[in-house]
């Protein structure tokens, strides 16, 4: 999948044109997570960044617990 459908996929960038996502996806790198994996920590780093998840699922958890549990897009 190319970068730019994968970014159109997601809801919150569904507003942006194909110059603004063709944008967005020259800055864009592909991660891959292997599961129980963690991709951020909270309180160790400064958000730099922001994840579209292309498959599976993520967890959020904060102080032991989920509070939430992200889908593809």
């Amino acid at each position: 999948m190319q970068i730019v459908d994968a970014l159109r996929t997601s809801p919150l960038l569904a507003a942006l044109g194909d110059e603004q996502l063709a944008g967005l996806a020259r800055v864009a790198r592909e991660r891959t997570f292997g599961s129980g994996e963690t991709m951020i920590e909270e309180g160790k780093e400064r958000a730099q960044a922001m994840f579209v998840i292309l498959e599976g699922t993520a967890e959020v958890r904060t102080g032991g617990r989920t509070v939430a549990s992200l889908e593809a897009g």
